[in-house]
């Protein structure tokens, strides 16, 4: 009886585990993900914007509007603006289970046709664990005023 409980137990508590990595490599994969991103928005790479975002992304911007995925990867990838550069930093990362938020500070130089000019944003970011990777599922940015 006793081994019978005994392994219900260890089995409902392997379902009930979290699948993604360990906790002591989950910052460092997080990281890397969030890197990852800030590449693909200066390179406008679709492909990767397509493998990083969920299909149920959704996009909170500077001005109030919500973007789904495509809509986000549209607006990223048209031509309309460039990302010239990018860098998260001051990032605070959360892990609840399979799911991550992370905090952060985003410093862009972005050219809209012959106008460049430099943001900073504060977001925040929701990452999933999903198909054995993290992947974004929920973003919302504030853009912080100029001095």
């Amino acid at each position: 009886m006793k081994v019978a409980l005994a392994a219900t137990v260890a089995l409902i508590l392997s379902a009930c585990a979290t699948s993604g990595p360990p906790a002591s490599q989950a910052s460092d994969d997080l990281r890397a993900a969030n890197a990852a991103y800030d590449a693909a928005l200066i390179s406008a790479d679709r492909q990767a914007l397509e493998e990083i975002l969920t299909d149920d992304f959704r996009f909170v911007t500077d001005y109030g509007a919500i973007v789904d995925k495509w809509t986000q990867i549209d607006d990223l990838t048209s031509g309309r603006f460039d990302i010239l550069t990018a860098a998260s930093d001051e990032l605070s990362i959360e892990r609840h289970g399979d799911a991550a938020l992370i905090v952060g500070r985003f410093r862009a130089s972005v050219r809209y046709g012959d106008e460049q000019t430099d943001i900073v944003e504060r977001y925040t970011t929701l990452w999933v664990w999903r198909d054995g990777r993290w992947r974004l599922r929920h973003e919302h940015s504030s853009l912080q005023p100029r001095p």
